[in-house]
């Protein structure tokens, strides 16, 4: 469901209808703008700045990071890092803890100032601390105006959305 929201793969059958309008191929994002996380981040050989922006160029905005670190909750943990920002993740971020990861994810997404995100199972390498705490972030930025829908099995996350629909076919 989430790559057909995403314009990745069509659908087969059925419409997807925002505001009175038939979504066809390209999926929602020619309509808002939209970032998917998945439960694997895919992070560059690079800075955490690098791998928020998704640029090697150093022509991002420095002031967009920050607050991007902010609400996903990062911003902390780097002010503590010696290179801040400029800090390596290592290959594929081997530097940095998964939940780190999930929420550097979290960063990028808002970074692009994506209107609606769009989670598949993010959460779900993570413990239960690690898990909840996202959770808190992403009822925030729902509170901030966000549109979010989750992919999940597990009862925390469904616990924590307001509307769940069951895509599990049933005969």
């Amino acid at each position: 469901l989430l790559k057909v929201l995403c314009g990745f793969e069509n659908q087969i059958e059925g419409a997807i209808i925002l505001n009175q309008n038939t979504i066809c191929e390209g999926g929602l994002r020619d309509y808002v703008a939209l970032s998917y996380v998945k439960q694997e981040v895919y992070l560059i050989q690079g800075t955490l700045a690098q791998n928020i922006a998704m640029s090697y160029e150093n022509n991002w905005n420095e002031d967009d990071i920050n607050n991007a670190l902010a609400q996903s909750e990062l911003l902390d943990w780097v002010r503590t890092l010696p290179k801040g920002i400029h800090t390596e993740v290592g290959e594929l971020g081997n530097l940095i803890s998964g939940g780190q990861k999930q929420r550097l994810a979290i960063a990028r997404a808002l970074y692009h100032h994506a209107e609606l995100l769009l989670f598949d199972e993010a959460t779900r390498a993570l413990d239960e601390a690690s898990e909840q705490s996202i959770l808190d972030t992403l009822k925030g930025l729902a509170h901030s105006g966000k549109a979010i829908i989750l992919v999940s099995h597990s009862s925390n996350v469904m616990a924590f959305c307001d509307t769940i629909i069951d895509l599990t076919k049933q005969d």
